[in-house]
């Protein structure tokens, strides 16, 4: 783990919480967007920390269970085999772990497995066998999985209109995963 990661980690440690609400999960592309501002009635808690891995997850998840999250969407993936060359099968089995442990610590909270979304072309096929371990895992599980590859796909890369490098979303970007999302986060049905 890398200086940044430890300073946000830390920082992440004394802040308030309260009891139920949302928990987003993830790397930059979390770590990215406003969301306390996108649903302001739904006692949300930013998780995502830049550069973030599953096991970088696993090793934080205990703050994130002392907060006891209603519910948790967990986008975590991309930059284990984009910056450290790990393995679908390697990456899928972080996933499971961060999954049990919350299960096992949280039993009570709905957790929600998000495709990990398109990147460039030499990352398809990468990405589409760990987005398919993924949504099993979720099924397995008991969890609930949320494609993003498939809405932000374009031809064989993350659509360029919602991005500007490829991995990174912009407003447009945020739109269309909100459009997603929404209705799990305020209860209103299932994601999209």
């Amino acid at each position: 783990m890398n200086n940044n990661w430890i300073e946000q980690v830390t920082q992440m440690s004394i802040l308030p919480s309260t009891p139920g609400g949302v928990a987003f999960v993830g790397d930059s592309i979390t770590n990215g967007f406003r969301w306390a501002e996108a649903f302001p009635n739904a006692n949300v808690r930013n998780w995502g920390i830049s550069g973030d891995t599953t096991w970088g997850v696993l090793a934080r998840s205990q703050q994130i269970i002392a907060t006891k999250p209603a519910k948790i969407l967990l986008l975590i993936g991309t930059n284990d085999f984009g910056n450290w060359g790990k393995t679908p099968e390697e990456t899928a089995a972080g996933i499971a772990a961060i999954v049990d442990l919350w299960q096992a610590q949280l039993p009570g909270t709905q957790i929600y497995l998000q495709g990990v979304m398109p990147r460039q072309p030499e990352y398809r096929e990468r990405v589409t066998a760990l987005n398919a371990m993924i949504q099993q895992i979720a099924a397995e599980k008991g969890a609930t999985y949320i494609d993003l590859y498939t809405p932000f796909l374009d031809i064989d890369r993350l659509d360029p209109t919602v991005t500007m490098d490829d991995l990174h979303l912009t407003g447009q970007g945020y739109q269309r995963w909100l459009s997603i999302i929404t209705p799990c986060v305020t209860g209103a049905g299932p994601c999209a």
